[in-house]
């Protein structure tokens, strides 16, 4: 009963913070507070209970370094004209008969290589989204073609936080985990290409405003070793080299490139890597081109720090096995994969950020792995990382499209968001009868 209580007040806490608009670390500082009162009334003591909040926190540590870098890198590429040049020539190849297809296209690519569906979103997501309002499409079906090739980004790029998230929860090598989810997520891939074909053909762009090509333009220079920060990041993640070094040499090469081919001072560089990049003139894409940095990330890296902290404690005192033995038992009729989907929508509806979602997801669901810790990761990746987009108050799903000036009517076309969870049921429920392999 004091837990069912405390996950209503950890429940009230997080739509209070909805409704009043509240930093989502507030409510879950709350729910931190219930989750030890609850600890403390079963006679865990105070002493305890840090051991194993730490014994929580240190497990984010690599994902909260590499959250660090992100966001140095995502800002230090927007003052090389790195983001610059791949959203200049990425608009300038749009096809108006295929535009919806190659604004799903192109975004896949741009957060693979930036691994961020938020950067993605606010930097070639809103051109594409000022392409699209001028030149008649329907904004719903730019948004959501969007929505999904950023997503896409976020579940298997190997400098995604949430990749790097789930192999720190899972134990589990990243660059496997990477390989394993290309090959899993080619039919879903595959069908959302088709799906987001037939819409442009029926949806074709009416006219190409090609003015914001000329302001970035006069902005930035595009010189062609403005990639290179890019091309490295790709070529050292291929080349399987410790993530966060490949996200270090990178923004060293970005930095490089800003002085000698940007122009820009030292000073104003540092400056970028810690408060983000501002880009002069007044003109649309100057706004939209403005962002990351270390301070941005401070929020994020604070929520990761506090869930984290929830995943020592339901895991040191056993708050959550009760949960966790009715999904051992549901399991065997909708199989481990639904389970983890049916788990990863509750998380997700009911915790609103997608940090804390897969924290809880990855507590209730690993016992029935077992020691198949690879399976789980791809799970994780194809249940609880992708769905939560779906959920309109979280803040996976509100921020994107507020970015992109739309409505939850975009939704239902972020066809990636269901057809990697749908594909996945379907081979688990294909294959319920057959012995789950030991090994991926």
């Amino acid at each position: 009963m004091d837990l069912l209580v405390a996950l209503l007040v950890f429940l009230a806490a997080l739509c209070a913070g909805l409704v009043w608009n509240l930093p989502v670390l507030l409510p879950l500082l709350a729910g931190l507070m219930c989750f030890l009162g609850v600890s403390l009334r079963r006679g865990f003591r105070p002493c305890e209970l840090g051991r194993m909040m730490l014994s929580g926190a240190r497990r984010s540590l690599v994902v909260l370094r590499i959250m660090a870098l992100i966001g140095c890198v995502t800002a230090v590429w927007r003052s090389a004209g790195t983001v610059s040049f791949f959203v200049y020539h990425g608009a300038g190849i749009i096809s108006a008969p295929l535009f919806v297809l190659l604004c799903f296209l192109l975004t896949c690519l741009f957060s693979f290589l930036l691994g961020t569906s938020f950067g993605t979103v606010s930097t070639i997501g809103v051109v594409l989204m000022m392409l699209a309002r001028s030149g008649g499409v329907d904004p719903l079906l730019a948004a959501g073609a969007v929505i999904s090739g950023a997503y896409f980004g976020d579940r298997c790029a190997p400098t995604s936080s949430s990749a790097n998230m789930v192999a720190a929860l899972t134990d589990t090598e990243l660059y496997r985990n990477v390989k394993n989810m290309l090959r899993s997520g080619l039919p879903a891939l595959l069908l959302c290409t088709g799906g987001y074909l037939a819409l442009s053909l029926a949806n074709p762009l009416s006219r190409l405003d090609r003015e914001v090509l000329g302001e970035i333009k006069a902005l930035f220079s595009l010189h062609p070793l403005t990639i290179l920060p890019a091309v490295l990041l790709l070529v050292l993640c291929l080349c399987r080299v410790n993530v966060s070094l490949c996200i270090f040499l990178s923004t060293l090469g970005a930095a490089v490139i800003s002085i000698l081919i940007q122009g820009q001072s030292l000073t104003a560089v540092l400056h970028t890597l810690v408060f983000g990049f501002r880009a002069g003139g007044g003109g649309p894409f100057a706004a939209i081109i403005g962002g990351g940095g270390l301070v941005s990330m401070l929020s994020v890296i604070a929520v990761v720090l506090v869930t984290s902290t929830y995943s020592g404690i339901f895991e040191g005192t056993g708050l959550l096995a009760g949960i966790e033995s009715a999904l051992g038992r549901l399991a065997k009729s909708l199989t481990r994969f639904g389970v983890t989907l049916l788990t990863a929508l509750v998380t997700n509806a009911f915790s609103c950020n997608q940090t804390l979602a897969t924290m809880l997801t990855c507590q209730l669901t690993r016992g029935l792995y077992g020691d198949d810790r690879q399976r789980l990761a791809l799970d994780m990746e194809d249940s609880v990382i992708v769905t939560a987009g779906l959920i309109p108050w979280s803040i996976a799903a509100a921020v994107p499209l507020a970015a992109l000036g739309v409505g939850n009517g975009a939704l239902p076309y972020a066809f990636y968001l269901f057809a990697v969870p749908l594909c996945s049921l379907a081979r688990s429920l294909l294959h319920r009868r057959a012995p789950e392999p030991a090994r991926l």
